[in-house]
């Protein structure tokens, strides 16, 4: 899994990014998979100065897409590819349902998609009397019918929140409650607007994180329709507050550094502290972000993401009394064998080569009765010096040998490839993983030299 790499404010900064297809039918899985994705960015998000950029995108003939982006200083690294790791366990409920990048030129690309035209909804400042004010408007809670609308019209459109962890310094605080005393002292002005300043204060006191929305279209007239949805929900929810009206203007080429790199807006350039007001949340309110899942009408309207699709799985098809070698049962780490069940027969001899040159092998007949299989598999996994996947064209198109493959890599643990035959590129992202390394055909006549030299050189 490529990590990019970012200096920010003097310091260093990690990023995975991962996409994610947690699928949009209404069945238990379903709303499993997005439960998942949900607990997962709220854990990324409370990591020190950690920040989670969440992308959902719906092209012009309605498939819709989840790009994340996890960020944190770089010796939180590992906690991100552990994040990234768990969010492969939605692959044992949906095939491909997960994709990681192999290279920055592909996390760039990933991240580089972007329309021309694009709108910060905390951009703009509003002010009464010369005195800022702090506004609350969230587009997430307005997305299914800027997402409906999309579809309806037929436009390419993203949706972009960045939901970084919060640290509030006291001076801060203490600057907001010093304007809002002065906004009491402004003749005319409406309780409701200086109850809603004070909330807003508090809830700066009490962050957990700093969030900001960004709507990214292709054209000047595809933002019209979503400018006009804008204005009239800020108009209902703020107008009898007193605030001026707001102009929701898409600006070209705009705010590029941040929606490119996944960063928030305050890590590049420090927000006054009434901004931060703006932008602050609870914990309820971060996970409410991050937690968003489509309404029952929008996944009517929508397609799903052309992510492969698995068909019958045999993880648990009996062996058929095959003789195949034992797994490893000691203290030491053994190297884990991923493979087919089907493909047992071709994967055996393998086994036995490995074990001759000394080497402990575990896979998944090592699983004891009564145990948690995928628990065991991720134990096993985190653990192993070495992931030995071995390839067949059922295999590449196996949801549970695309999850162990796609778990190991995120937690940067080496892979070598063995092709048991001749094999094509997938969609389900392990063409991108397997071009990182030197694959050994099991065909070749020199086969057990080159494993064994191989063995050696990555043990």
């Amino acid at each position: 899994m490529y990590l990019a790499r970012f200096d920010v404010g003097g310091g260093e900064l990690a990023q995975a990014a991962v996409r994610i297809d947690p699928g949009l039918s209404t069945s238990e899985h379903a709303n499993a998979a997005w439960d998942l994705v949900a607990a997962q960015l709220s854990a990324a998000a409370r990591l020190p100065q950690g920040t989670v950029a969440y992308r959902i995108s719906v092209s012009e003939e309605r498939v819709i897409s989840q790009t994340v982006a996890l960020t944190a200083p770089v010796e939180y690294e590992r906690d991100l590819r552990e994040a990234v790791a768990r969010l492969t366990r939605i692959e044992r409920m949906r095939g491909g349902a997960v994709l990681v990048p192999g290279s920055r030129q592909e996390r760039d690309q990933w991240m580089e998609q972007l329309g021309s035209y694009r709108l910060c909804a905390t951009a703009d400042s509003f002010s009464v009397a010369g005195i800022l004010l702090a506004c609350d408007f969230r587009l997430s809670s307005v997305l299914d019918d800027l997402l409906m609308t999309a579809c309806a019209a037929g436009l390419a459109f993203t949706y972009q929140v960045h939901v970084r962890a919060a640290v509030v310094e006291p001076d801060w605080v203490r600057s907001v409650r010093k304007s809002r005393l002065e906004l009491s002292d402004v003749p005319g002005i409406r309780p409701a607007l200086v109850t809603l300043q004070d909330q807003l204060a508090s809830g700066l006191g009490h962050a957990h994180a700093f969030c900001e929305e960004f709507i990214v279209v292709d054209t000047a007239d595809a933002a019209r329709p979503f400018e006009d949805v804008l204005a009239d929900q800020f108009r209902a929810r703020y107008g009898a507050l007193g605030f001026p009206p707001a102009a929701f203007r898409f600006e070209e080429a705009a705010y590029q550094d941040q929606l490119t790199a996944g960063i928030h807006t305050h890590d590049l350039d420090p927000m006054s502290p009434v901004a931060l007001c703006s932008v602050a949340e609870n914990a309820a309110g971060r996970d409410r972000l991050l937690g968003w899942q489509p309404s029952a009408r929008l996944r009517a309207l929508v397609a799903r993401s052309p992510i492969v699709s698995d068909g019958d799985e045999d993880r648990f098809a009996p062996d058929a009394g095959l003789d195949v070698p034992r797994p490893y049962d000691g203290p030491d780490h053994p190297v884990f064998v991923s493979y087919k069940r089907t493909d047992l027969p071709r994967v055996g001899p393998v086994i036995h080569l490995l074990q001759e040159f000394g080497v402990p092998v575990w896979y998944d007949r090592g699983i004891p009765g009564g145990a948690e299989w995928d628990d065991e598999i991720e134990a096993r996994l985190r653990h192993a010096p070495l992931v030995v996947v071995c390839a067949s064209q059922a295999a590449l198109g196996s949801k549970w040998v695309r999850r162990e493959v796609k778990y190991a890599d995120s937690l940067d643990v080496p892979i070598l490839p063995i092709l048991l035959e001749a094999v094509r590129p997938t969609n389900g992202g392990l063409q991108i993983i397997f071009s990182q390394y030197q694959a050994l055909d099991t065909r070749a006549s020199d086969f057990a030299d080159r494993l064994r030299a191989a063995i050696m050189s990555l043990r």
